[in-house]
């Protein structure tokens, strides 16, 4: 056991001395800010609550469960990044409430949208 232990902080050890290195002589670290922050714009990548788009998921299942963990992995990633801008100072709980609910509406609209217009195509094929 405590063999094991060693051999991972020293893993650990070697892991976090690449990574410095990594860092300190590339510019590897800049490359993934600006992936992430348009400093033109100052506009970051998850800049909105687009975590909560992915609700939609829960129309791509069938089963019960399966859209069940749709929904809980949707809303778990939506409140992740709600969280995060957050603690960065850009929302408060109610925008990422509100988000989550304007999303949710949006997702809806558009899968009734979708159903007339199926019903619509049926009808008209049951006519012809």
């Amino acid at each position: 056991m405590q063999q094991s232990r060693s051999r991972e902080l020293l893993i650990t050890l070697f892991l976090l001395l690449g990574v410095v290195l990594l860092f300190a002589f590339t510019k590897l670290d800049i490359f993934i800010q600006e992936f992430f922050y348009n400093a033109n714009t100052h506009q970051w990548l998850l800049d909105r609550d687009e975590g909560f788009a992915l609700l939609s998921l829960f129309f791509l299942f069938k089963s019960q469960r399966n859209q069940k963990r749709a929904v809980i992995i949707a809303l778990l990633i939506g409140f992740s990044i709600g969280i995060y801008k957050m603690l960065i100072g850009d929302h408060f709980f109610s925008h990422t409430i509100i988000a989550m609910l304007i999303a949710w509406l949006i997702i809806l609209l558009i899968d009734s949208l979708i159903t007339i217009q199926q019903r619509i195509y049926i009808a008209k094929s049951a006519k012809v």
